[in-house]
């Protein structure tokens, strides 16, 4: 087990997160403002994508697709640059990226959707030419939120948190995610609805984009207010440096390999089954497929998404009593099958819509998620306990990457089979991949109990 630094240990009063109320509010504002910009703005991107395209499922498709291979190649380095990094440096990185991304996409979809508007026939140049930048601004988007997600989780609580308080801040901050989730999505459905029927549809992505510039703002206002009260913290992650503790690796491969031999390897891969899916509220693929194949408008997307976000909040108040009942790894096992055992009933709706409604399909996805952020609440866990702090981010960097693997696998297959007829075999892939990703969690935790890991 990884224990937590003297100094660190030190920025804590031994009272707990309740005792600096100002500095735990201005973070989970921030984390408030992080999610309620993503989930606007993931849902109405695929919603112009579905206007601006000629094809929307199969372009929508191979844009989803570059976009992980592009964050593959590039979370890893950035994540290992962190972790020797000034947390005030990666913040300001992180949040000119994304703004740098909205920029990059609002252009790009003006051009697509000003071109959809022609009556003739298009210059291919110039599609491809705002497809790219399309493109580089969802890179980029992604690899803005992945580096703040990084950093918040593997360096500002393990740095700020003793490790007994790991469990109730992640609760905390998964909560106010999914009620952002909750609530945002329907908000935006409304708006989108009633921009594109009074003033036109690139008007009320426009009203997203300016939305997101906001939040990145005041995130950034708030977290800096976190590092001015508690110069402490800032001055620890200026000595952190993986050249300290450990030797440099010479190459990805070799960084693969001291990946592959990390004690939690086979919860990396458990986890990145979650990942190869397109049974998601959030997949921009059941996105566009929903609105192309049954027609349903944006506010009733929008209501699935916000229902999902509850069912995910109620994993907040469940997996931390399963946790006491049960212990980490065991209830982490038990959500985890819950998801697949919900995503197999949904997988099965698909195949036969003649005698299963489209409600129960979406009624098993909106339950899963009380399985998927319940596992991930204990997945967090195991990761801040037992991973070392000079490659904390490192690591979970390699770990994202091959979430990235995941779904860039379900998306080269939706480039593949794009049509509305072979969506229903994705959605048996997915749940075939999550019922995998159950089994392997299942097979090391028994591995690592036969071993006597403590902690878990």
């Amino acid at each position: 087990m990884v224990s937590v630094p003297a100094t660190t240990k030190r920025l804590i009063p031994a009272g707990g997160p309740h005792i600096l109320p100002s500095m735990f509010n201005r973070l989970l504002l921030s984390r408030f403002l992080t999610a309620a910009g993503d989930y606007a703005w993931d849902l109405a991107v695929p919603l112009v994508c579905a206007s601006v395209f000629s094809d929307p499922l199969r372009y929508a498709a191979l844009l989803f697709l570059l976009n992980r291979i592009g964050l593959i190649v590039l979370i890893p380095p950035v994540a290992r640059w962190m972790d020797g990094a000034r947390v005030r440096t990666t913040l300001r990185l992180a949040t000119g990226i994304q703004a740098v991304a909205v920029t990059l996409a609002g252009f790009a979809l003006t051009g697509l959707y000003e071109t959809s508007l022609q009556t003739s026939q298009p210059d291919m140049g110039v599609e491809a030419v705002l497809f790219f930048l399309l493109l580089a601004g969802y890179i980029a988007s992604g690899l803005g939120h992945a580096m703040m997600e990084i950093a918040i989780d593997n360096h500002w609580i393990p740095g700020l948190l003793t490790e007994a308080q790991y469990s109730a801040i992640n609760a905390r901050l998964r909560l106010i995610v999914l009620l952002t989730e909750a609530s945002v999505p329907p908000v935006t459905g409304l708006w989108l609805t009633f921009a594109g029927l009074q003033m036109g549809p690139m008007i009320g992505f426009y009203g997203v984009a300016g939305f997101n510039f906001f939040t990145f703002v005041f995130e950034y206002i708030f977290l800096v207010g976190i590092l001015n009260r508690k110069p402490e913290f800032e001055a620890v992650s200026a000595h952190r440096s993986p050249v300290a503790h450990a030797p440099p690796l010479p190459g990805m491969w070799n960084r693969w390999r001291l990946f592959a031999r990390h004690p939690l390897a086979l919860v990396f891969v458990a986890s990145s089954c979650l990942w190869f899916t397109v049974l998601s509220p959030h997949s921009a693929l059941l996105t566009v497929f929903l609105r192309v194949h049954y027609t349903l408008s944006e506010w009733t997307l929008s209501l699935f998404r916000g229902g999902a976000a509850f069912a995910g909040a109620i994993a907040t108040f469940l997996f931390p009593v399963a946790e006491k009942r049960l212990g980490l790894t065991k209830a982490s096992g038990v959500f985890i099958s819950f998801q697949a055992v919900c995503l197999l009933a949904a997988a099965a709706a698909l195949f036969y819509p003649a005698t299963i409604p489209l409600a129960v399909c979406l009624g098993a996805i909106v339950l899963s998620r009380i399985g998927l952020y319940g596992y991930t609440l204990g997945d967090t866990q195991l990761r801040q306990r037992h991973i070392a702090e000079h490659e904390r981010a490192g690591i979970v960097g390699m770990a994202r990457s091959l979430h990235n693997m995941g779904t860039l696998l379900i998306y080269t297959g939706a480039a593949v089979y794009a049509t509305p007829e072979d969506f229903p075999f994705l959605g048996l892939s997915t749940a075939t991949a999550i019922t995998t990703g159950a089994v392997l969690f299942v097979v090391w935790r028994v591995r690592w109990e036969k071993r006597g890991w403590k902690g878990v």
